[in-house]
């Protein structure tokens, strides 16, 4: 019973949270005619459209949930962020030093629990994802992994500093069989190391976010934590736990980066050579996935073709971030780039998760497939309803929020790189954020 109104509130078992995305696909289109009813009403029958007809019926300059076009949103946001890099405030002389990834050295006994907790509470996951429900919304693996837990691990380690060496599974994993030499390598004199390889991970998993056409299929979801977990735990093996981890393995290495930011560490962060590829494959990546849910690529639904797009966007971002840091390093601030990135990526992460309601709809349904996590009508915690409200910000109200979330953490950026460079660096750190932020709001109002 718990299970048939489940489904009558939610959509089909494929697509747990993509529903207007796929409605949209379902639409005839002649031309260009966007999928709000707004722009098509604007030809007569019969009436061929111009070109400035077409050009004004674009979800780039009319959205369907602001009351003013989504450019003029995106200019005075990024306008902000100018005013806030050019403000007149203090700059402080900083020593840059290099940060060690959380909970690589060393170990302390209260990791012991939160750890095993997590590491059974995803082997619970992978297992429902590969023998569990087929359904979406009665199968734990994609509401947990895709829905909620991908953005709650970004929040999470932004507001508690060290949250990563608290959770990280594949550390706990690997320690029975580590080869490294905790004695060569302290969290006082971390060794720098090039990050760069991380981002092949990084880009599997906004690949899968953006450009999978089943990103909420248990079965798909269960085989992207296995085949992650084996290459993981066989990296660690082949080269050693920390040198694998510290170097190759990208949510922990973003997760390390985002708790700098509560602990005020950014300003004097020494960034490890990559990581602007790092930062630029997840802001290209994430960036995309928005825009292929959004009015303005609906029609971008063959796998191969998305590929070769994210791909696009992923060495947009890696050409933007790279290009700026090594301008801002001829200029005498190295890494103040780079610092102003991690702010903006997790204000992108943030606000991606928000479209079309998925990260509300995937909070909501948790509760339900947590008391039955394989879709099996267990009832582990005493038969749990799910209750679901579709929409609670409603259209506007959610991109509102995203367009909040997107500024504040690019504005969050803009001071960073004020106070790491004052005016040294203005202009590669105005064309870091600003171009994103500009991306990012132009994709989540184009609805």
């Amino acid at each position: 019973m718990r299970r048939e109104k489940l489904s009558k509130s939610m959509v089909t078992d494929r697509c747990l949270i993509t529903r207007s995305y796929h409605l949209r696909r379902s639409v005839a289109f002649s031309g260009y005619a966007g999928h709000r009813t707004t722009a098509a009403t604007r030809y007569s029958p019969g009436v061929t459209p111009t070109a400035n007809a077409w050009l004004l019926a674009h979800p780039l300059l009319e959205s369907a949930a602001l009351p003013v076009p989504p450019v003029v949103v995106a200019t005075v946001a990024a306008l902000i962020v100018v005013a806030v890099i050019r403000w007149p405030i203090g700059s402080r002389e900083l020593i840059p030093h290099a940060v060690a990834r959380d909970g690589l050295h060393g170990w302390r006994p209260a990791w012991a629990v939160s750890r095993l907790a997590v590491v059974g509470v995803l082997a619970v996951a992978l297992v429902a994802g590969r023998v569990g429900a087929d359904g979406a919304t009665q199968n734990l693996a994609p509401v947990l992994v895709v829905g909620v837990g991908w953005p709650l691990l970004v929040a999470g380690c932004v507001v508690v500093g060290g949250l990563w060496a608290w959770l990280d599974p594949w550390d706990t994993l690997a320690r029975p069989f580590d080869r490294s030499q905790p004695e060569e390598r302290s969290p006082e004199s971390p060794t720098v190391v090039d990050v760069a390889p991380a981002a092949v991970g990084a880009f599997g998993w906004v690949w899968f976010l953006g450009a999978y056409g089943a990103t909420f299929s248990p079965r798909a979801v269960g085989a992207a934590m296995a085949l992650y977990t084996l290459g993981t735990l066989a990296g660690c093996l082949l080269l050693g736990r920390i040198a694998w981890l510290e170097r190759y393995e990208a949510f922990g290495l973003l997760a390390t980066w985002c708790g700098l930011l509560p602990r005020r560490r950014l300003t004097g962060w020494h960034p490890p050579p990559g990581a602007p590829v790092v930062l630029g494959v997840l802001a290209g990546g994430l960036l995309f996935s928005a825009l292929r849910l959004s009015g303005v690529w609906f029609r971008l639904t063959h796998v191969a073709v998305a590929t070769v797009a994210i791909a696009a966007a992923c060495l947009a971002g890696i050409a933007l971030l790279h290009g700026a840091e090594r301008l801002a390093a001829r200029r005498g601030a190295p890494g103040v780039v780079v610092a102003a990135a991690v702010p903006a990526v997790v204000s992108i992460v943030l606000a991606v998760a928000f479209t079309n309601d998925r990260l509300w709809l995937a909070a909501q349904i948790l509760p339900a497939v947590l008391d039955d996590p394989l879709g099996r009508g267990w009832n582990l915690f005493g038969g749990v309803e799910a209750v679901v409200r579709e929409h609670p910000l409603g259209s506007t109200g959610r991109v509102i929020m995203q367009i909040a979330i997107l500024t504040a953490g690019h504005v969050i950026g803009a001071l960073v790189a004020r106070r790491r460079a004052g005016r040294a660096a203005v202009g590669p750190a105005m064309a870091a954020l600003t171009v994103p932020l500009a991306t990012g709001i132009l994709a989540v109002s184009a609805v």
